[in-house]
C-alpha cells in the first residue's frame, strides 16, 4: 500500500505545524499594522502543462522559525508580485492543492532581479490523494470585491438569491432588496452586460446559482469613464455575475408549475442564451403566492416587506449582441401586473406639547398595478479614439385602485372624530428618457473632448373621486361630501454638458466641465365636488408651474496610479427658478452654490482595499410641494403645498475599509458615513382641537446622519464552524415644527447580527443566529414622548442531501416586538420546511414544500416618526402546502 495524504486548504495545515505560538502575534500585526518594505518580486506558478494554477499560495517565511512574513496568491494568470520587502534571506514555499509543495531560499534583494520566473509545480508523489480542500472565497483588487461561487454551497435548484444571502457582506431583504458593503445595491449586470435594464432583481430572483462562477462588488464608473481611463466621480454599488464556461455555450432554463391548498398555484418558463456575442433571456410567470420575479415598484425601498395577497402574471424578453469585442446592442421589455387585496391596520400614538391622542386607521384596498417597461443602448466603438455610447429608457404604467378607509380618533379614551372614506382612481404614466455620449481622444490620447446630451420627459395622469363621512364630537356634527380630484403632471428635462481632460503629467490629468440644462415642471390640478368636473365656477382649478435653468461649471485635478487614485473637484452651480401659479408669476430666485469633493482609493497590499469621499449636492424643491392649494382627501391629515421652500444643500462624507485574509480565510468589510443637509426641506403639522392634523413643508435649518456597517467572517477550524457578525449603527437628527413650536428629533438605531454555520457541507448544511436591534427616539418639545423599542430575531436553517436524488429543508425564523412604548409584545413564529427529489439525471424536479405551517405569518413593522409611534399590520397569503414539479432544459 501507498502512502496517503490528506491535503487540507491549499496544505495550510502545512504550514501552521511549523508555526510557534508568538506566530499568531506576528499574524496579527502583519495585518493590522503597513509594512515598510523596499523590494518586490513577482513570478508565474504554473503546471506540467504550462497552465496557470490560480490562487496558489507563494509565501515568505522567516528561516529561523518558520514564521509568515510576506505572502501572495496568484492570480487568474498564474502571476504573484510581493511588494515592500525588506532586505534579507527567506525560506520561499509554493503550496497548492495536490501539489507538492516546493520550498527555495531566496536573499531580497535577488541576484537575478525583480521577475524570478515561472514555477512548475507537479502533482504530489502518492498513489492515493484525498483532496478536500476549501476554495479560497473572496479575492479583493483594487476597488472589487470578488467572490468565488463555488465556496458557497447552495441546493441544485437555487437562485442567484439564494447564493447572495451565504455571501459575507451582502444582504437581501424579504422583498428581494439587496445591501452590499453596507450600500444599496444599485444595479446588477451578467458578464458585465445589462440584464433587463436597472431592475437588479430580474437576475437575482431568476438566474440559477449554478450558472455563476464569480460575483464581483464595486462602485460602477460611469462607461465613459472606463474607456477615457479618467475617473468622472460617478457611483453606482453593483453586483457583476460572471457566468461559468459551461454556461455560456448553447442555452438552458427551466419550465415549472405547481399547485397547493387554498388554491395556491404557480407557473413559470425562463429560457437564457449566453455566448460570446449573444446574451438572450424570455422569461414568463404567472403565480397567486406574492413571488414577484421580475419587478415591483412598490417594494424598492430596503426592509419593506411585501403587503397583502398578490396574484402576478409577467412576461420579458432581454437580447444583447456583441458584434465585436467593442460594439454592443442591447435592448429589453417587460410587462407585468399585479392584482393585489390588502387589509392593513395603523395605530399611531400621537404627540402634542400637551399629551397625546391616539388614532386607528383600518384600510382595505383592491389593486391593479400593469407596468410595461423597455430599455435599450448602443455601444459603437468608431475606433480606439472615438467612442458613441447611447442609452434609452420607457416605461408606461396603468394603475387601478379602490379603497376604503375607517379611521377613528381617541384623546383620553374618548372618540373625537371618526372618519369613512371611500375612494377610487386610475392613472397613467409616462416616463421616457435618452442619452447619448460621444467621446473623442485627441493628441496621442492626451487630450480627450466628451459631450453628454441628455432629456428626459415625464407625464402622469390621475383621476380620483372619493365619498367622506366625517363624525366630530367636539361640537357633535356630521359632515358628508362627495369630491373629486383630478391631476396633470408634466416634466422636461434638458441637459448639454460638454468636457475637457487634458493630460499634464504623467498619471496627472485635469478636467473641465459645463453643464446647462434647463428643467420645466408643470402641474393642474382641479377639485371639487362630485358633479361639479364641468362646472368651473364651483370646482377649484390651479396650476402650477416651473422654470430651473442650471448652469454648472466644475474643475477636478485627478492622479492614477497602480496602487491608488485620488480626485479633487470645485464646481459651482447656478440656479434661476422661476415660479408661476395660474399663469402668473411669484417669484424668480437666484441661487448659487460652491460644490467640492474628493476621492480617494487605495489597495494597500493583497485582499485590503480603502476608499474616501466627500461630496456635495442641491436639491430642488418639487411642485408637489410648492402647490399652495389644500389636499382635502383625507379630512383628519390635510396637506397644503409653501411655495417659500428653498432648495436643500447636502454635504456627505463616507469612508470604507475591505480585508480578506487568504490565510486564515477572514474577512472585513467596514463602511462609515455622515450627511449634514442645510435648509432641510422637513414637516410643519399643527393640530387643532378636533384633532385635525394640517401639514405643510418648510425649510429648516439642518438635518444630520451618520451610520456604520461592519461585516466579519473568519472560520472556527476546531469546531468546523465559520462565523458572521454584521453591526449597523444609525443616528439621525431632524427638526419639525409641532403647533409653531421646534421639535428637534433623535433616533439611533443599533442593530447587531451573529450566525454560526458548518464549513463541510456536502451532506448538512446548517445555518443558525440571531439579530437584536433596539431604536432609541428622543423629542426636545417633551420629554415623554422619548420612547426606546427592540426587535429581536432568531433563526435556523437546515439542508439534509443524503444523496444526489433528496434534498430535505427547513426554516424556522422567530420575530419578536418588545412591549416597551408600545400597547403589549409581539411574537411572530415562521416555519417552512419541504424536500426535493431529483430524476431523470437532475433535470426532473419534484418538491412538496410547506409554507408558513403553523399560519402565524402576518406582515408587521414598527416605526417611529416626528411625533407619533406607529404600529402597523398586514395581511399574507398564510399557510400553504404546493407540491411542484420543475423540468431543466439545456445546461
Amino acid at each position: 500500500m501507498g502512502r496517503k495524504v490528506m491535503i487540507l486548504d491549499f496544505d495550510r495545515l502545512n504550514l501552521v505545524k511549523t508555526l510557534k505560538w508568538n506566530s499568531i502575534l506576528i499574524k496579527i500585526l502583519f495585518v493590522t499594522f503597513p509594512c515598510f518594505a523596499q523590494h518586490t518580486i513577482t513570478g508565474r506558478v504554473i503546471n506540467e502543462d504550462g497552465d496557470p494554477l490560480i490562487y496558489a499560495q507563494i509565501v515568505l517565511l522567516n528561516p529561523a522559525d518558520s514564521t509568515l512574513q510576506y505572502f501572495d496568491v496568484a492570480d487568474d494568470k498564474g502571476i504573484y508580485e510581493i511588494k515592500r520587502i525588506r532586505p534579507g534571506q527567506y525560506l520561499m514555499q509554493f503550496s497548492f492543492a495536490a501539489k507538492e509543495i516546493i520550498y527555495k531560499s531566496v536573499t531580497i534583494p535577488s541576484e537575478s532581479g525583480k521577475n524570478l520566473g515561472d514555477t512548475v509545480m507537479k502533482p504530489a508523489l502518492t498513489e492515493e490523494v484525498v483532496v478536500t480542500a476549501d476554495y479560497v472565497p473572496i479575492q479583493i483588487k483594487q476597488d472589487t470585491v470578488s467572490f468565488n461561487a463555488k465556496a458557497f454551497k447552495t441546493k441544485k435548484d437555487a437562485v442567484v438569491e439564494d447564493l447572495l444571502k451565504k455571501l459575507p457582506g451582502i444582504e437581501v431583504d424579504k422583498s428581494g432588496n439587496m445591501k452590499a458593503l453596507g450600500e444599496d445595491v444599485e444595479r446588477v449586470l451578467v458578464d458585465g452586460k445589462e440584464f433587463f435594464g436597472k431592475d437588479p432583481k430580474i437576475a437575482t430572483k431568476n438566474l440559477p446559482a449554478k450558472a455563476v462562477d464569480k460575483v464581483q462588488i464595486f462602485d460602477k464608473k460611469s462607461e465613459e469613464a472606463e474607456f477615457m481611463g479618467i475617473d468622472d466621480g460617478v457611483r453606482e454599488r453593483t453586483i457583476n455575475l460572471m457566468l461559468n464556461e459551461d454556461h455560456k455555450k448553447g442555452y438552458f432554463g427551466e419550465m415549472e408549475a405547481g399547485g397547493g391548498t387554498k388554491e395556491h398555484y404557480k407557473a413559470s418558463g425562463k429560457i437564457y442564451r449566453f455566448s460570446s456575442k449573444l446574451q438572450s433571456a424570455l422569461l414568463g410567470m404567472n403565480n397567486n403566492i406574492n413571488d414577484f420575479g421580475y419587478t415591483d415598484e412598490r417594494h424598492k425601498d430596503w426592509g419593506k416587506q411585501v403587503s397583502g395577497r398578490n396574484t402576478s402574471v409577467a412576461g420579458g424578453l432581454n437580447l444583447s449582441y456583441n458584434k465585436s469585442k467593442i460594439n454592443r446592442y442591447f435592448g429589453s421589455y417587460l410587462i407585468s401586473s399585479t392584482k393585489t387585496i390588502l387589509d392593513q391596520r395603523t395605530s399611531t400614538e400621537n404627540f402634542l406639547k400637551t399629551g397625546s391622542y391616539d388614532q386607528v386607521e383600518n384600510l382595505a384596498k383592491d389593486e391593479r398595478n400593469t407596468p410595461h417597461k423597455a430599455n435599450f443602448g448602443v455601444r459603437h466603438h468608431f475606433n480606439k479614439k472615438h467612442n458613441l455610447i447611447i442609452d434609452g429608457d420607457l416605461s408606461l404604467t396603468t394603475n387601478n385602485r379602490e379603497t376604503h378607509t375607517w379611521t377613528q380618533t381617541h384623546l383620553n379614551d374618548s372618540l373625537v372624530n371618526s372618519l369613512d372614506n371611500l375612494r377610487n382612481s386610475h392613472s397613467d404614466q409616462l416616463n421616457f428618457s435618452v442619452k447619448g455620449v460621444d467621446i473623442i481622444k485627441l493628441n496621442r490620447e492626451n487630450t480627450q473632448i466628451k459631450t453628454d446630451i441628455d432629456a428626459s420627459y415625464d407625464k402622469s395622469a390621475s383621476e380620483m373621486d372619493w365619498t367622506n363621512r366625517t363624525m366630530s364630537n367636539t361640537p357633535d356634527r356630521f359632515t358628508p361630501d362627495d369630491d373629486f380630484q383630478d391631476d396633470q403632471t408634466d416634466n422636461l428635462t434638458i441637459s448639454v454638458n460638454p468636457i475637457l481632460v487634458q493630460k499634464i503629467r504623467p498619471m496627472w490629468y485635469l478636467n473641465t466641465s459645463f453643464r446647462m440644462r434647463l428643467n420645466n415642471s408643470n402641474l393642474n390640478r382641479s377639485q371639487g365636488s362630485t358633479g361639479q368636473q364641468n362646472d368651473s365656477g364651483d370646482s377649484l382649478k390651479a396650476e402650477m408651474n416651473t422654470r430651473e435653468l442650471i448652469f454648472n461649471p466644475s474643475l477636478s485635478l485627478e492622479r492614477n496610479t497602480s496602487e491608488y487614485r485620488l480626485r479633487f473637484n470645485l464646481g459651482a452651480r447656478w440656479n434661476q427658478f422661476d415660479k408661476t401659479l395660474d399663469n402668473h408669476s411669484i417669484g424668480e430666485s437666484g441661487y448659487f452654490y460652491i460644490l467640492p469633493g474628493i476621492h480617494f482609493n487605495r489597495t494597500a497590499r493583497k485582499g485590503r482595499h480603502i476608499h474616501v469621499s466627500y461630496q456635495t449636492n442641491v436639491n430642488m424643491p418639487t411642485v408637489n410641494q410648492l402647490l399652495p392649494v389644500l389636499n382635502t382627501v383625507n379630512l383628519l391629515s390635510l396637506y397644503q403645498g409653501n411655495l417659500e421652500l428653498i432648495p436643500e444643500y447636502r454635504h456627505t462624507i463616507s469612508s470604507s475599509y475591505w480585508l480578506f485574509d487568504y490565510f486564515s480565510f477572514t474577512s472585513l468589510f467596514v463602511r462609515v458615513s455622515g450627511s449634514y443637509t442645510q435648509d432641510k426641506i422637513s414637516w410643519s403639522q399643527t393640530t387643532d382641537r378636533d384633532l385635525v392634523s394640517s401639514i405643510t413643508p418648510v425649510n429648516v435649518p439642518y438635518q444630520a446622519s451618520a451610520s456604520s456597517y461592519i461585516s466579519f467572517s473568519t472560520p472556527i477550524q476546531v469546531m468546523g464552524l465559520k462565523v458572521n457578525i454584521v453591526s449597523h449603527e444609525n443616528l439621525s437628527r431632524g427638526i419639525t415644527m409641532i403647533n409653531s413650536e421646534e421639535n428637534v428629533q433623535t433616533n439611533l438605531t443599533h442593530t447587531f447580527g451573529l450566525n454560526f454555520e458548518n464549513r463541510r457541507k456536502q451532506i448538512v448544511d446548517i445555518r443558525f443566529g440571531g439579530s437584536v436591534s433596539m431604536t432609541d427616539s428622543k423629542f426636545s418639545i417633551d420629554k415623554l414622548m422619548n420612547s426606546i423599542y427592540y426587535n429581536t430575531q432568531y433563526y435556523t436553517d437546515i439542508r439534509f442531501t443524503p444523496n444526489e436524488q433528496w434534498t430535505f429543508d427547513t426554516e424556522i425564523n422567530v420575530a419578536n416586538y418588545d412591549s416597551e412604548s408600545f400597547t403589549e409584545a409581539v411574537n411572530i413564529p415562521v416555519i417552512n420546511a419541504g424536500f426535493s427529489y431529483y430524476f431523470m439525471g437532475e433535470k426532473a424536479t419534484l418538491t412538496l414544500y410547506g409554507s408558513d405551517l403553523l399560519n402565524k405569518n402576518i406582515g408587521f413593522r414598527r416605526t417611529s416618526a416626528a411625533n407619533y409611534l406607529m404600529e402597523q399590520e398586514w395581511n399574507t397569503i398564510g399557510r400553504y402546502v404546493m407540491l411542484s414539479l420543475k423540468w431543466r432544459v439545456g445546461k
